[in-house]
């Protein structure tokens, strides 16, 4: 098994050094990799180095497929869909993401880039995580500097899944259409904890720092906040991270365990050990959700899922064989959603 999983992971770092994506009919061959455990098993390894590199170049040719077309550049659309982040609200400027369910040019119907970055100036609309608007907007492909040291802001992005940048035109043909359905509910009790925050605390930076701890929410921290906690190597404490999941699933862990032992009548009928897992795999995905689903926090819960259902399926897992399967589950499922904070 770990053999199978490092292969795996070669196959999908080679991807990575290839100076450009080889052509998507390759991707073709995932249908027939199952045929080949057919084979003799001194081939296997080709077999999962190659289903990693395919599965990576899936994933790439999909990122890719929402790029903003060129010739949309510099015009003004008209772009329908719903905010899908919470807003940020810094020297008159609210940038938020947009997903875009439909855009046109001049009434017709134009190939949506998905999610975009939108910034809206001087007498911005109040936007709230969850809406869903109609706006006249001006987008541009994705640019930035890759100088060494520096922040790659191109790469964050694509890292985001945001295929377009721009800032929206106008004021009055701007219109609000309503809230979303479900697919925002959890976006919404984020931004509702916030504002619960802001209200609560008065001083604007102990509330930014109490958001960037309860729901991973680090807009309102200031650069030179930021900068200091950088400095002294406390910056990774400040958002929600695969340590606070950690460190909240064994708490609750050894809690619910404590308080079943005690409780013969439960015990009986689920034991202890399953019961704290039970609770400390439900808090670790509560406390991930609130956190928007940050990288961090997916391979924590990641992995917490290959503990707690060994505990549950009553299976005894070897110390790097678990590694290695959350290793495997973190490259599969990664790809469902990039989500890292812009330092």
């Amino acid at each position: 098994m770990i053999a199978a999983v490092l292969f795996f992971v070669a196959g999908v770092v080679c991807l990575q050094w290839q100076p450009q994506l080889p052509h998507p009919g390759w991707i073709g061959l995932l249908l027939l990799l199952p045929l080949g455990f057919l084979l003799p098993s001194r081939l296997r390894p080709t077999l999962f180095f190659s289903a990693g590199f395919l599965w990576a170049m899936l994933h790439a040719h999909l990122a890719l497929s929402d790029s903003l077309a060129p010739e949309l550049e510099g015009r003004d659309l008209r772009a329908v869909g719903v905010v899908a982040s919470l807003p940020q609200v810094q020297d008159g400027r609210t940038r938020f993401e947009f997903r875009i369910e439909r855009l046109e040019l001049d009434g017709e119907a134009q190939p949506s880039p998905g999610l975009v970055r939108l910034s809206w100036y001087q007498q911005a609309a109040k936007i709230q995580a969850g809406q869903r608007w109609s706006l006249t907007v001006r987008l541009k492909r994705p640019h930035g500097f890759a100088n060494p040291g520096g922040f790659d802001y191109e790469q964050w992005l694509f890292q985001q899944g945001i295929r377009a940048t721009g800032y929206i035109r106008g004021k009055e043909a701007n219109r609000y259409l309503g809230e979303d359905g479900a697919g925002s509910a959890l976006l919404r009790l984020r931004a509702r904890i916030r504002e619960r925050i802001r209200q609560s605390v008065p001083e604007e930076e102990t509330a930014a720092l109490v958001s960037a701890l309860v729901i991973g929410d680090r807009s309102g921290i200031s650069r030179e906040a930021w900068q200091a906690f950088t400095r002294t190597g406390t910056n990774h404490l400040i958002a929600i991270s695969g340590l606070h999941i950690g460190m909240v699933a064994g708490l609750v862990y050894f809690l619910v365990s404590g308080v079943w032992r005690r409780l013969s009548r439960l015990s009986l009928h689920l034991p202890a050990q399953q019961a704290a897992a039970v609770g400390a795999l439900v808090t670790a995905a509560g406390y991930a959700a609130l956190a928007g689903f940050a990288i961090p926090t997916q391979r924590a819960l990641i992995m917490l899922t290959v503990l707690f259902g060994a505990l549950l399926l009553k299976r005894v897992v070897r110390p790097f064989h678990g590694l290695a399967l959350a290793l495997f589950l973190v490259l599969l499922l990664k790809w469902w959603k990039f989500r890292e904070d812009e330092p």
